[in-house]
């Protein structure tokens, strides 16, 4: 956690501005900080002690985060008085002890800030000296009025957590659940839902430590069990960790929508545990941790870089010289460069290309990330769903040369074909199922207006209507999985709810325009939203399902007895009458009549019964017909499509979809691309990548060869596999160069 930390004479005896440091003895050499015994009301007094790291002394290393620049607070340290700041000296105050002096190491003390190649040279140390040292101390800041709560509550989880270790997961989740919802008496109860410790807690899981660069490697890489400190309150690290995991995995942190609050601490905890017996070394790159820690956060934008040094495993490069060393003398801007073009030639992959979007510093070339930007609306295509889904340029590894200065990158690949139209950039109130939130028509119109009249067959083979379906969804279900062909049936599922919510999206923006709206015409409008809002079933599904439970009855051997009753009622004595019952000829007979079968369907968690089906009058719509047409088949084809949910579609469909536009090439094929394509933009396969990518032509010189732009990834149905790379009768690629600026 590395910057200029304030560190100025406070004036009194000593007048010198700065603190002086003892250049470091060797290049293995660190300094570390005696802290001197005293109790938690006296001044921080200190002093130096250089040691060899390769000795493996012993000390404590200090985690912490920096805290307001603007606050500072006195230390004497070295004999000088000194200002440091006040969560820096606060921290100090809670590690020493009062009856002996101890060693620790922390960065604003132990590393001269100002001189650049020392702070060069122990950052590159930074994972040695956590994995060595004999303790880390985790200082989160000092207590609060909430925080007592949020202790007894983190214990009260950490105590759920080992009663329930010998359950599974799935059943772990529902128990803590329960206790959470007061219905448990076997296992720790928790607090109720409306107990102002589940808010400390989600204020506590929010203090600025957790979200900051540097503590992932501080924390993963202790030997031991790092120790929480926050204010006068101490807890295992592990303790911390497992009771937060309980909150966010059994759900409680989403049903209070607290979402997130608890996710830095889980991806610290997550890579802590993985760091030993690692099953795949791609997982501790330094293009992996780049584009996971998005939504942490650090001062200098350097730090992206450096704070992740000491975990990456890709730190050496093929010869075995180091490829990532920290040099603060670079800018940021070449940092980046350099450091996304070593990555490139060093793995032989794309990966930082599909990162390279939304740029704040506007200097880098169009195909170097910004990795000071965060997260953004874009799901990358070829890290999330990965080389398990697509291979686009066929497995062949990239093809990379780069100018002196990293800013011009040359790269092999072939053209896939140039973009004639392109959809606008696809938003969340394209896929709302919320009337007041809803755009209503984007999906309908794209296929009415630009698919579908591209006739019945698509340019790479099979029907149009499933190279459209699945282009929405880049080919996958939500759990990034090849999307199997029986989520056609989901398609359309989800293609009739989507029906239903334009009608209610339609019918939300009319009555906007009204100014006052008309009492009848208010009750007819929540009514009608209501209706369409709510998931029901229509009078097919539920003749489909009918025919399915009296077909599932009799496979079961229950059969009809009305022959053998009315045989058994003519032998009865003197002809008195008797009542026979006949299971399957009653059941049928409830399921005949709707209030029946309401009744009879809502027992085992079947949607409602709706009459009224405002879909059955768009026989026009293909898919609407399509849909109405299983259900009227055998009983085996209707059964999936009572089965399908619309919600799967539209989880598969709203990562790939979101912040992308859809797009047509001039032979037809579809895709879906960066928000800032338009016609005119070529797409390409690039060897060492797993997915196409969208470039625009910048500098074209008669004679010379053309420069480009990267816009981002795409997604080219027909092509994700490989197969449309062409190749040498030798079975060699036939690349081409592209020269991106």
């Amino acid at each position: 956690m590395l910057e200029h930390n304030l560190l100025v004479a406070s004036g009194g005896g000593d007048t010198r501005n700065r603190l002086e440091y003892t250049p470091l003895a060797t290049p293995r050499s660190i300094r570390v900080v005696i802290l001197q015994q005293g109790t938690y009301d006296e001044q921080v007094v200190c002093s130096f002690h250089q040691t060899i790291l390769d000795d493996k002394p012993t000390f404590t290393a200090l985690s912490y985060v920096w805290g307001d620049p603007t606050k500072v607070l006195p230390v004497k340290c070295n004999g000088q008085r000194i200002n440091v700041r006040a969560n820096l000296n606060a921290a100090l105050r809670r590690l020493r002890e009062e009856s002996r002096d101890i060693t620790i190491w922390v960065d604003a003390l132990s590393i001269n800030q100002m001189d650049i190649e020392e702070k060069s040279q122990q950052v590159a140390m930074m994972g040695d000296i956590y994995k060595i040292t004999s303790h880390v101390a985790v200082y989160i800041g000092e207590d609060t009025e909430n925080t007592p709560g949020a202790i007894e509550l983190l214990e009260m989880l950490w105590k759920l957590h080992l009663d329930m270790k010998h359950i599974p997961d799935p059943e772990r989740r529902t128990i803590a659940m329960m206790a959470y919802q007061q219905r448990s008496s076997q296992y720790q109860r928790l607090p109720p839902p409306d107990d102002p410790r589940w808010d400390a807690l989600v204020e506590f899981c929010r203090r600025p430590y957790f979200s900051r660069v540097w503590v992932i490697q501080e924390v993963a890489l202790a030997a031991l069990d790092p120790t929480v400190i926050c204010g006068s309150y101490r807890m295992p690290w592990q303790q911390l960790a497992y009771a937060v995991n309980l909150f966010w995995f059994s759900e409680i942190e989403f049903s209070r929508h607290a979402d997130s609050c608890a996710f830095h601490i889980i991806t610290i905890t997550t890579y802590r545990e993985l760091k030993e017996g690692i099953g795949k070394k791609e997982w501790f790159s330094l293009a992996h941790w780049l584009s996971d820690i998005k939504t942490f956060c650090c001062t200098d934008p350097r730090d992206r870089v450096y704070g992740l040094y000491g975990l990456a495993t890709d730190d050496l490069d093929t010869t075995g010289k180091i490829a990532f060393k920290p040099d603060y003398h670079l800018s940021i801007e070449e940092l980046y460069r350099n450091t996304a073009a070593t990555i490139i030639s060093q793995g032989r992959a794309l990966s930082p290309l599909s990162h390279a979007y939304h740029k704040t510093l506007t200097a880098l070339p169009s195909w170097v990330p910004d990795w000071t930007t965060g997260d953004t609306d874009l799901t990358p295509l070829a890290l999330d769903y990965g080389s398990d889904n697509y291979r686009a340029a066929s497995g062949f590894p990239a093809i990379a040369h780069f100018s002196s200065d990293f800013k011009v990158a040359h790269l092999a690949g072939q053209e896939i074909d140039i973009v004639e139209w392109c959809y606008r950039p696809f938003e969340a109130s394209d896929v709302s199922n919320t009337p007041e939130k809803r755009r209503p028509g984007a999906i309908r119109d794209l296929w009415e207006g630009h698919v579908r009249p591209l006739g019945e067959q698509y340019a790479r083979g099979g029907k149009i209507v499933e190279a459209f379906w699945r282009t929405l969804i880049a080919n996958t279900d939500a759990l990034r999985r090849p999307a199997p062909e029986r989520f056609y049936i989901t398609f359309l599922t989800f293609w009739r709810e989507m029906r239903l919510w334009d009608l209610a999206a339609e019918q939300h923006l009319q009555s906007r325009e009204r100014q006052n709206v008309p009492g009848e015409f208010a009750t007819t409008w929540a009514r009608d939203r209501e209706f369409i809002q709510n998931t029901f079933w229509n009078k097919d599904q539920y003749a489909a399902f009918r025919s399915q439970t009296l077909k599932t009855f009799e496979e079961q051997g229950v059969r009809c007895m009305c022959s053998e009753n009315r045989l058994a009622q003519q032998q009865t004595n003197e002809g008195e009458p008797v009542l026979f019952y006949c299971f399957l000829c009653t059941l049928a007979e409830m399921l005949h009549d709707p209030e029946g079968m309401r009744e009879f369907a809502s027992k085992r968690g079947c949607p409602r019964l709706r009459l009224d089906d405002p879909t059955e009058d768009m026989m026009d719509d293909q898919f609407i017909a399509e849909w109405f047409r299983l259900l009227q088949v055998d009983e085996g084809r209707a059964f999936p499509i009572l089965q399908s949910q619309w919600a799967d579609f539209i989880d598969a469909c709203i990562k790939p979809l979101s912040g992308r536009s859809f797009f047509i090439t001039s032979n037809k094929l579809m895709g879906i691309g960066p928000p800032n394509m338009g016609a005119g933009d070529k797409a390409v396969i690039l060897a060492g990548s797993n997915v196409p990518f969208v470039l625009r032509l910048e500098d074209q010189v008669e004679g010379s060869q053309s420069s480009f732009k990267l816009l981002g990834e795409a997604y080219v149905h027909g092509v994700m596999d490989g197969s449309l790379v062409r190749k040498t009768s030798e079975g060699n690629p036939h690349w081409e160069t592209y020269t991106l600026l």
